[in-house]
């Protein structure tokens, strides 16, 4: 809450100086808020196709390292092909995380660079308002330093609402994982499956 209304107030301070200043700001943020929202949907996307084969890596490596099935692996000759079956999902498991690494790096660079591009092209604007008389230098060093208020307030509600979006992805699969719920029960047949083993 405190760091909306310092955004406000930045923004209403800046609108009072230059309103184009306030605009060019903001604008300059969104490619940021943008890429932040997009490497979020790569993690999320990543972890939901990988589950599967996280969990038989979890699997595998408890089977390996837990004391109760050695007797078992050691009577069957097993451990090697599960270690090796281990360190291949594994190995893959690292390969996909950092190729989503360097994705989410590549997009935040470009989300950067345009941010960069855009607040410069305010200073720009800044300095020429200076030299052509439309602004004294007194009201452009108040610009300047709340432009740059604004700018790392933005930053940093982009940086948080990218870890609240990833989590809402979360959220709302478990959401429509209660709510098709009933449906299920709904579809699940009534009578015994015909030909079905009965219980003893």
């Amino acid at each position: 809450m405190s760091a909306a209304l310092g955004i406000v107030a930045i923004a209403a301070t800046l609108l009072v100086i230059e309103p184009l200043f306030c605009l060019i700001v903001l604008v300059a943020y969104i490619p940021v808020w943008f890429a932040t929202r997009r490497a979020g949907r790569l993690s999320y996307r990543q972890t939901v196709e990988q589950t599967e084969r996280a969990r038989m890596q979890a699997y595998l490596f408890e089977i390996l390292t837990s004391r109760q099935p050695a007797q078992e692996l050691r009577a069957f000759g097993s451990a090697a092909f599960l270690a090796k079956r281990h360190d291949a999902i594994y190995g893959g498991l690292l390969d996909e995380l950092r190729t989503v690494l360097l994705k989410r790096q590549r997009i935040a660079l470009v989300g950067e660079v345009l941010t960069a591009l855009l607040s410069a092209g305010a200073i720009v604007l800044l300095v020429w308002f200076v030299t052509s008389g439309r602004m004294s230098l007194s009201t452009a060093g108040s610009a300047a330093g709340a432009m740059i208020l604004l700018g790392g307030r933005l930053h940093g509600i982009a940086g948080s609402s990218a870890g609240l979006y990833e989590n809402s992805l979360y959220l709302e699969d478990y959401v429509n994982f209660v709510a098709a719920a009933p449906r299920l029960a709904a579809a699940r047949p009534k009578q015994p499956v015909r030909g079905a083993p009965r219980a003893l």
